[in-house]
């Protein structure tokens, strides 16, 4: 996007906020996404009429004209589905999705409250100490993964992109969107399709994220086939198999639980580490 297309992406996205377009200069842009065209984050004392709900907020301007199946799935998810799950609504570390929709000149859009903080990837390429570990760990598994599973949702993306570290020193979710097609299963009650295929992508990638996380603390930098052993112990503590019964015939989170309890220990230091 050249400079011209920029100014002309904050001036449709002030018109969203509701503020003067002379303030259209003052919104922080972020980079592009693959189906986003701009992103802008609104600055401190910015006043506008989203600011009852969420002090500060990110408007996130989509590619195209708003009408493909995909597109108003992402419309549907930020304007109405978001709010209607609790488990997403509700949740503190979770990035809300406070309106979207297809504006007629700014085309298809979403208004997203806004986090402070790092991303997670840029956070760990410093290192981080052995307590951050356990915190994270516990946050993505514990606080993010199980309640949701067992809800119904699968979130496929799990990366270190999409989580923030705050200010507030708490881990964050973001890029709620990504579950939007099993939220839409979840609230019309047709089946298991897309969350089969979402569930096995995401247990595909979280070997990858538990690598990036144990491999940024002291005790696991530079260790040898460390993705390999990740995925043996997740296997030998049936972690996969106890996420995936969450949301089904009534299963209830207490195995994956324990399962995830004992990976934590095994990878901050607790009996039975085979990474040190």
């Amino acid at each position: 996007m050249n400079a011209g297309e920029e100014s002309r992406a904050a001036v449709h996205a002030a018109a969203l906020l509701g503020v003067p377009v002379e303030d259209a200069g003052r919104l922080q842009p972020l980079r592009q996404g693959l189906r986003s065209r701009a992103l802008f984050v609104t600055p401190e004392g910015l006043e506008h009429r989203f600011r009852a709900r969420s002090h500060r907020v990110v408007v996130k301007l989509y590619k195209g004209d708003g009408r493909s199946e995909g597109s108003l799935g992402y419309q549907r998810f930020h304007g109405h589905d978001f709010a209607r799950v609790p488990e997403l609504a509700g949740h503190p570390r979770i990035q809300k999705s406070l309106e979207g929709g297809r504006d007629p000149v700014a085309g298809p859009y979403a208004v997203l409250g806004y986090i402070a903080g790092e991303e997670l990837g840029v956070h760990l390429e410093a290192g981080v100490p052995q307590r951050f570990l356990r915190r994270a760990l516990h946050a993505v598994l514990v606080d993010l993964w199980i309640p949701l599973w067992d809800a119904g949702l699968r979130f496929k993306d799990c990366h270190p992109g999409n989580f923030i570290v705050g200010t507030d020193g708490e881990l964050h979710l973001i890029d709620a969107e990504q579950m939007r097609k099993s939220v839409a299963e979840h609230l019309g009650g047709c089946g298991w399709s897309v969350r089969y295929r979402h569930e096995a992508q995401a247990l595909r990638r979280l070997p990858g994220l538990l690598e990036r996380l144990v491999a940024a603390a002291p005790q696991g930098r530079g260790v040898k086939g460390l993705r390999r052993q990740l995925k043996a112990q997740l296997v030998a503590l049936s972690l996969p198999e106890r996420l995936a019964e969450l949301g089904r015939g009534g299963a209830g989170p207490e195995a994956a639980l324990r399962a995830t309890d004992q990976l934590i220990e095994r990878l901050t230091g607790g009996e039975d580490h085979d990474l040190r």
